[in-house]
């Protein structure tokens, strides 16, 4: 799942570089205009934040990991006794560790193209979109599909009578999704 996040949000931020004019226009996410930067910091900038994001995902998991590890030892040694609030808080803590990472990689062209003038005018909304779609790895999609699967296998299994309405609503939201992001990649 983490490869997964990780590798979604690499290819967004690659995907802000466009070709333009002689090398490359990076386009911020805060929607303003294009700034010129060569093809070689373009590739410096996507590798470095490539490393940034999988580091601290990295490091997100294994902490989570090396957390609920601990507890549940010193839970099973009857050495502490915890809530599932408590328990829940070892998931939760590392997080605010990952959005800080992610936030500091994010505003790396920022820094580095501080001080250069806009050479492009924004991307039109529906552009930025298609953009974005287009960056979206495939491997989303399938997880989506898998996820729908899973939830009407559990719906026909309980007895559709039996089953939350709440099936259906995630389920047919979901397909709509999909078919959106598919028509959308299409245009």
């Amino acid at each position: 799942m983490y490869g997964m996040a990780v590798d979604n949000l690499v290819s967004q931020f690659a995907a802000r570089f466009q070709p333009g004019g002689e090398d490359h226009l990076y386009f911020p996410p805060d929607g303003s205009g294009g700034i010129p930067c060569s093809y070689d910091e373009a590739l410096d900038l996507s590798r470095d934040y490539d490393r940034a994001i999988r580091r601290a995902a990295r490091l997100t998991f294994f902490g989570v990991l090396l957390l609920g590890a601990g507890l549940g030892v010193a839970e099973g040694l009857d050495l502490i006794s915890t809530t599932p609030l408590q328990q829940a808080l070892v998931l939760l803590v590392p997080t605010p560790l990952f959005f800080a990472a992610w936030r500091r990689a994010s505003d790396m062209p920022a820094a580095r193209f501080a001080g250069r003038a806009v050479a492009a005018p924004p991307l039109a909304d529906h552009e930025a979109r298609r953009i974005r779609l287009d960056a979206l790895p495939d491997s989303a999609l399938g997880l989506i599909v898998i996820v729908n699967a899973l939830l009407a296998f559990s719906a026909f299994r309980d007895g559709v009578q039996r089953s939350d309405s709440l099936y259906a609503i995630i389920i047919a939201a979901s397909v709509m999704m999909i078919i959106a992001i598919l028509g959308a990649r299409r245009r």
